[in-house]
C-alpha cells in the first residue's frame, strides 16, 4: 500500500469514533442506488471511502460523486480511491446542477453546520431534487458528538499528512480547520427541519440510543 493509501486507511479508521461506521448505511444506500438507478452525491466525502465501497457493491452504471471542501482528503479520494470528487463546500448547493442525484448520502458530515445552515441546505434540497429523491443522514445525534480536536489520533493523523511530501500543495491550500462545538441537533430537530424543508417521509435506522448513532432516510413525495 502506498503512503497516499495507508494514511486513507489511518483517517477511515478514525471514523467510527464520531459516528456510525460505513457499515451502519452502506447496505440502505446500495439498495437505494439499485432501486434509483440514478446519481448518487455524497456531502463531505473526506477520503471517498463510502463512495468505494459502494462502487464495488453497485459498480460503475450509477454515478457516483462527492463534495467536499478540504484539499488534502479531496486528494486522497482521488487519487487513493479514484472516485469522482467536486471541491465545493456541500453547504453551496451549485453542486446540485452538475450531479443531478436521485440520492444524496451524508455519513457524519451535519452534525457541525449550524441548524439555521442544516436548514436551509434541506430547503434547497427539497426544491431541486427530483420527486422520489432520497437523503440519508447518518450520524451521531444530540449533544453526544465528541470533540474531534480532542481524540486521540486526529491531531497526530494531520502532522503525520502534513509531512507527506505529495499533499504539500493541498496543505498550502488549506485553511484552518473551523468545525465549531457541533450543533447538538437530535433525530427529532433532524426529523422536523426536513419535514418542514418539504420531504414527505423521515424514517430512523439502525438508532442506537446510548450512543445517539442512527441513520435517517428522507424521501421526497
Amino acid at each position: 500500500m502506498s503512503e497516499l493509501g495507508i494514511l486513507a486507511a489511518r483517517f477511515e479508521l478514525l471514523q467510527p469514533r464520531f459516528g456510525p461506521g460505513l457499515e451502519r448505511c452502506l447496505p440502505l444506500v446500495a439498495d437505494l442506488t439499485r432501486a434509483s438507478s440514478g446519481p448518487v452525491v455524497e456531502l463531505g466525502c473526506g477520503t471517498g471511502s463510502l463512495l468505494a465501497a459502494l462502487r464495488a457493491r453497485v459498480g460503475d452504471r450509477p454515478r457516483l460523486t462527492g463534495v467536499e471542501a478540504d484539499p488534502v482528503l479531496l486528494l486522497l479520494a482521488r487519487e487513493v480511491h479514484a472516485v469522482n470528487v467536486i471541491e465545493a463546500d456541500f453547504r453551496d448547493t451549485a453542486w446540485l446542477a452538475a450531479s443531478r442525484p436521485r440520492v444524496v448520502v451524508a455519513v457524519r458530515a451535519l452534525h457541525y453546520p449550524g441548524r439555521d445552515e442544516v436548514a436551509d441546505l434541506y430547503r434547497r434540497l427539497a426544491e431541486r431534487l427530483p420527486g422520489g429523491a432520497t437523503l440519508i443522514n447518518a450520524d451521531r445525534f444530540g449533544p453526544t458528538v465528541p470533540d474531534r480536536q480532542a481524540l486521540a489520533g486526529w491531531q497526530q493523523w494531520w502532522s503525520d499528512a502534513r509531512r507527506e511530501p505529495r499533499l504539500a500543495d493541498a496543505f498550502a491550500r488549506r485553511g484552518a480547520e473551523a468545525l465549531g462545538a457541533g450543533n447538538a441537533m437530535t433525530i427529532e430537530d433532524h426529523r422536523e427541519s426536513l419535514l418542514a424543508a418539504g420531504f414527505g417521509r423521515v424514517a430512523a435506522h439502525h438508532v442506537d440510543p446510548v450512543r445517539g448513532d442512527a441513520v435517517l432516510a428522507a424521501t421526497l413525495v
